[in-house]
């Protein structure tokens, strides 16, 4: 979007379209390596890239970096920054603020981001997954032995990591290391092992039949659809055949001075029970982990002019969309709902507030979880959507009362942010309970409850009804919560219908390995009731 307005920007000036450039890591290998080499001899103006351009290209003739949005972490930003002004030449680095927490965060505590203190980086992603663990193993035994004893850098699982080592390495008795067989590993493996499956985006204008991106499985939804406008190189396509089985979309160049937005509904289906553990300072209240089903159906799209105005609704049918990953909930207690319907506030807009305000606080804490841009994030949760929570009639899609969320990339293993957001999820409420009640808005803004992320443009949010939630969860005393405002909202439309089902795990099965993690306290003598075939084993 960014290179199509830069190409109206420069129409009718001297600078021509050739002179600036767009690149990301979905684009062909030999397009890449046309874009690095016209950059590399100085043809290029200027270029707008995704964080592809971090890894492993020397970009030292750089004189300007704009990072536009808060890029996760601090660290992206100082290794962002410094592209520019190397070999000792002089530079300018420009910082654009997007309206996310995080980047509100660093506005009001701007010398903060020439600080030299970084974020704790998430490695869970590799400590679960044998292939990136194989990888990694190969290119650490290459640069320096490894040994038996270091298992608690690699992996989570003992036997994995001397069955990996022993299989795949080579042993040097001289050393008493373990060394790579391979001869350039860092070369012979991706460092994206853990990305989703691609689908590859074919330009049929004029019989080319030519690949020129490949998209992740996951973002598919909101751009490779029957009818969609493509953007590549800030140009614009027309899907015109989109083959989830075979994993490739067909795509046509077109002039056209709208784009288009997906309408769409995604449910995310917690189906395995893996480990369990109780809030520290709730009542009792289980948290869940393990494996999701994600099913998103795109039925439709708008078509949008330049100001954002919508020419046309259109409706399609796309087979549904079925991906497996990672990730955590909590069942919200049945009294927090009763509350929240008792002061007259939508239970919808209060579940998607949480969820959201969660999102914004787990940057503090995780690296690698929330970005300024749908491309940067790695965790996603359920949005609600206004078509379906507004209606005047009863929707077939009533969701149960709880808060999900789920790795983005990673496949059916994840990343690891969500097993990592487990771990801290005591610290994280609390920070959410903060983060909310001492917020300055009355019903929800960027700094508390909405956020840039959400592909339902954060039209269903009630601040309010997340307080109740959260605070619910936290174990905080009636009384307080009771004195939380009442509702409606004056610009929430009324409530018509209930999609809120009663909260509880009952019926998702429990992993043959599942593990409790202690204390539990009671709700561990009733988990049984959920899956009684399968053994729970307390550990520390």
């Amino acid at each position: 979007m960014l290179m199509k307005e830069v190409r109206q920007l420069i129409r009718d000036t001297e600078i021509s379209n050739e002179d600036i450039m767009s690149y990301r890591g979905g684009y062909s290998a030999g397009d890449r390596r046309v874009i690095e080499r016209n950059m590399f001899e100085g043809k290029l103006k200027a270029i707008i890239a995704t964080n592809a351009l971090e890894l492993g290209i020397d970009l030292s003739g750089l004189d300007v970096v704009m990072t536009v949005g808060f890029p996760m972490l601090k660290l992206n930003l100082h290794q962002q920054f410094g592209r520019a002004g190397r070999s000792g030449m002089s530079s300018l680095a420009i910082f654009v603020a997007g309206n996310t927490p995080v980047d509100e965060y660093y506005i009001k505590n701007s010398q903060e981001l020439t600080e030299k203190n970084y974020e704790d980086p998430c490695v869970e992603g590799i400590r679960q997954n044998a292939m990136a663990l194989e990888n990694h193993l190969h290119c650490g035994a290459k640069e320096i032995g490894i040994k038996l004893q270091d298992v608690s850098w690699f992996c989570n699982d003992d036997r994995l990591f001397q069955q990996t080592l022993t299989e795949k390495l080579q042993y040097d008795s001289v050393h008493e290391t373990y060394i790579s067989r391979v001869e350039n590993p860092h070369l012979s493996f991706s460092i994206r092992v853990i990305e989703d499956e691609k689908f590859a985006v074919i330009d049929i204008t004029n019989q080319r039949n030519f690949i020129i991106e490949e998209i992740e499985a996951l973002r598919t939804s909101f751009t490779l659809y029957e009818g969609a406008i493509f953007l590549h190189q800030g140009l614009t396509y027309l899907v015109k055949e989109f083959n989830y089985e075979s994993k490739y979309a067909k795509v046509v160049r077109v002039k056209v001075d709208w784009t288009t937005s997906q309408r769409d509904f995604t449910d995310v289906n917690p189906i395995e029970i893996e480990l369990i553990k109780c809030l520290q300072n709730g009542k009792d209240v289980p948290i869940f982990f393990g494996r999701f089903e994600i099913i998103i159906i795109v039925f439709g799209y708008f078509k949008i002019n330049r100001r954002g105005e919508i020419l046309e609704a259109i409706e399609v049918k796309n087979p549904p969309i079925k991906l497996y990953s990672k990730g955590l909930w909590i069942d919200i207690p049945q009294w927090a709902i009763d509350l929240i319907k008792h002061k007259n506030l939508n239970g919808a807009g209060a579940i998607h507030a949480a969820q959201h305000a969660i999102m914004n606080v787990l940057p503090v804490y995780i690296s690698g979880s929330v970005g300024s841009d749908l491309g940067d994030v790695e965790l996603s949760t359920e949005c609600k959507a206004p078509e379906k929570e507004f209606a005047s009639r009863l929707s077939n899609r009533r969701r149960p009362a709880r808060l999900v969320f789920y790795d983005l990339k990673g496949g059916s293993l994840g990343t690891g942010i969500s097993l990592k957001t487990f771990e801290y999820i005591d610290q994280i409420l609390r920070a959410t309970y903060d983060l909310i009640t001492t917020c300055d808005c009355e019903w929800g803004c960027p700094k508390c409850v909405c956020g840039s992320f959400c592909k339902e443009l954060s039209q269903v949010i009630l601040k309010p009804g997340s307080i109740i939630i959260i605070g619910v969860l936290l174990g905080i005393d009636q009384s307080t919560l009771q004195q939380v405002q009442d509702g409606p909202e004056l610009n929430m439309p009324p409530i018509a219908t209930d999609t809120i089902l009663g909260s509880g795990s009952g019926g998702i099965k429990m992993s043959k390995d599942v593990q409790v993690i202690e204390p539990m306290s009671q709700i561990s003598q009733n988990l049984m009731e959920y899956d009684p075939g399968h053994p729970v084993t307390p550990i520390d």
